[in-house]
């Protein structure tokens, strides 16, 4: 799935209305970051308002907008309405401009979201990354 050997992290984030571990692992090609992160919401009334969350910070992170593109079709997800797989234009705080691929999904209470975000993202990179993707019982 990551085109590098990964780092991992985790850090306590708001999500949802509540505190939650977020992890992540990711690697960088060539000034591309490739990333998955997921966090669990305790209460399964907050998947929706959590993956929201997670799509609109993708967004204000790099000051662009999303662009839906596809549905998310992940091995293993649970389906939800706003899962979907999003392409984002906007700059870096250094005013330089970013592009980023993402894809937001669910497995029962984690949410999840896998980004490429660089300035600018191979299309071929992308597609061979989101089709990496597997999520195991």
């Amino acid at each position: 799935m990551f085109p590098c050997k990964p780092e991992r992290f985790a850090r306590s984030v708001m999500l949802a209305g509540a505190k939650v571990e977020m992890r992540m692992s990711s690697c960088v090609v060539n000034g591309v970051t490739f990333a998955v992160a997921y966090a669990s919401v305790v209460d399964p009334v907050r998947v929706t308002a959590a993956i929201t969350e997670l799509r609109n910070a993708a967004a204000g992170n790099i000051g662009g907008t999303a662009k839906d593109v596809a549905q998310a079709a992940v091995a293993g997800m649970t389906p939800n309405p706003l899962s979907g797989r999003v392409v984002l234009t906007g700059r870096s705080p250094d005013g330089n401009a970013l592009q980023e691929q993402a894809v937001f999904f669910v497995k029962g209470l984690r949410v999840y979201q896998a980004s490429i975000v660089g300035p600018t993202v191979d299309p071929e990179a992308a597609d061979i990354f989101v089709a990496g993707l597997r999520l195991v019982s």
